[in-house]
């Protein structure tokens, strides 16, 4: 897992910009993503401004120039957004929690996704990688639905 915070640590172990969580999953499987991010933010802070979820949409997501596309989003009050447009579009679903979900997994959704949580103080938001490797054969990962 990957926290950022520019500002302070504020009691987080951030780690090096390379470590991130990695799930696998089946092909035609659907799976949850969670944010900790945000149960950490609501712990710090008791509230959140915002909380988005966007996907890597560049060959390398390493680089500064990589280009992340939104998936899903909510607001402090819980009210959730998603994408209806693209590959995801009536396969994403986000919950009152920030956990990413995502139907019908295909091989097109191997790659890093991020979710960001805005704080309600406007210090540096905190920031959770994830990378999402789908397989066509083998095991499915512990996050998997069905």
């Amino acid at each position: 897992m990957l926290l950022l915070d520019s500002n302070s640590n504020n009691g987080i172990s951030s780690q090096s910009n390379s470590s991130q969580d990695s799930l696998e999953v089946r092909v035609g499987k659907n799976i949850m993503i969670p944010c900790p991010v945000l149960a950490e933010v609501i712990q710090q802070d008791g509230a959140f401004k915002a909380t988005y979820w966007s996907y890597c949409a560049s060959k390398s997501c390493t680089t500064i120039e990589t280009k992340w596309l939104w998936l899903a989003g909510m607001n402090s009050d819980r009210e959730t957004k998603v994408t209806h447009s693209g590959r995801y579009a009536n396969r994403v679903n986000l919950t009152r929690n920030g956990t990413l979900e995502i139907n019908s997994v295909q091989m097109a959704d191997t790659t890093d996704y991020r979710c960001t949580v805005k704080r309600i103080n406007y210090t540096s938001p905190l920031v959770y990688f994830v990378s999402l490797i789908v397989n066509a054969s083998g095991k499915g990962s512990n996050f998997s639905l069905h």
